[in-house]
């Protein structure tokens, strides 16, 4: 497969080179200095510059291509089944001669009169909540929630959290359990999410959210509430994917897994709603403090 030169840095954008050359600087600076060699003195400092402001539009255009990339591939999988209707079962009680009723179908409202929008906050806040689901699949109008998990911090301490397994009512595809760890076992019996969801937005009450790619769970959250008539909340939502891709330059890539190997908790399980909160919390604890150090700018 032909590599994409988009995703690379070029030569001159890499960090060793940078690195090279600033410590080659360091080393012969003084020198041209005493020697009063101030010609070859600023053209090296020059040089240096170039290399250190090339090496950031760099990382800015790889990021700038992965995440186009990322959105799109994620676009595509949530649009699969997008414009299908979406059925909800409903089996009557037995009756007295215990036989049952025929099952009636109810059709669920059309994902195009969702309202998805919610708030983009810029500014980091100590007090927020962080959630996460676990679904069935992609589409918030054809798949369901399995799992919702919060946990909430004040002055960037954790102070509670809230973890459901829903009943989606429908079998829970092999591939989602290979990937989740949940099986149908797990959420039989459990709460409906028209159930959960009250429970959870009097858990989170006005708290700033705080997710790993965002529109995602954002997604689920409001195709859900209006499916089961709750009424519509515009909320203020922090996107940890993007505060990383902001303030970590040195990873592969910027998926929660990653992200998990970079801050050393390896050893909470993946896709897993409660867990995956623990590490978006500390992705942005992380991102926080890295946001509020002094540029290096600045004298």
């Amino acid at each position: 497969m032909k590599k994409d030169d988009n995703l690379k840095l070029r030569w001159y954008e890499k960090k060793w080179v940078l690195v090279m050359f600033f410590l080659g600087w360091i080393v012969f600076s003084p020198s041209m200095l005493l020697e009063q060699n101030f010609m070859e003195f600023i053209m090296s400092t020059s040089m240096l510059l170039f290399l250190f402001f090339n090496h950031k539009q760099g990382l800015k255009r790889v990021y700038a291509k992965q995440a186009l990339k990322e959105t799109a591939e994620q676009e595509e999988l949530s649009s699969i089944k997008q414009n299908e209707s979406t059925y909800i079962f409903e089996e009557v009680p037995k009756t007295e001669n215990n036989a049952k009723e025929p099952i009636t179908i109810k059709s669920t409202p059309n994902i195009s009169e969702v309202d998805f929008s919610y708030s983009k906050v810029r500014k980091l806040v100590p007090n927020f909540t962080v959630i996460d689901f676990e679904t069935t699949g992609f589409s918030p109008s054809n798949d369901k929630i399995i799992q919702v998990a919060a946990i909430k911090y004040r002055n960037l301490e954790k102070v509670n959290e809230f973890s459901k397994f829903v009943d989606p009512l429908v079998p829970i595809p092999k591939k989602i359990t290979q990937i989740t760890g949940i099986t149908n076992e797990d959420v039989n019996g459990s709460l409906k999410i028209e159930e959960v969801l009250p429970l959870l937005l009097k858990f989170v009450e006005n708290d700033v959210l705080v997710a790993h790619n965002a529109p995602f769970d954002m997604k689920f959250l409001l195709a859900k509430m209006h499916e089961v008539g709750i009424d519509y909340r515009k909320f203020k939502v922090i996107d940890t994917l993007s505060l990383a891709r902001k303030n970590i330059d040195f990873t592969k890539n910027h998926k929660l897994e990653t992200m998990k190997s970079f801050l050393k908790l390896n050893h909470l399980p993946s896709h897993e709603a409660l867990s995956d909160c623990y590490v978006t919390g500390e992705l942005y604890k992380y991102c926080y403090h890295e946001s509020s150090l002094p540029s290096p700018s600045t004298n």
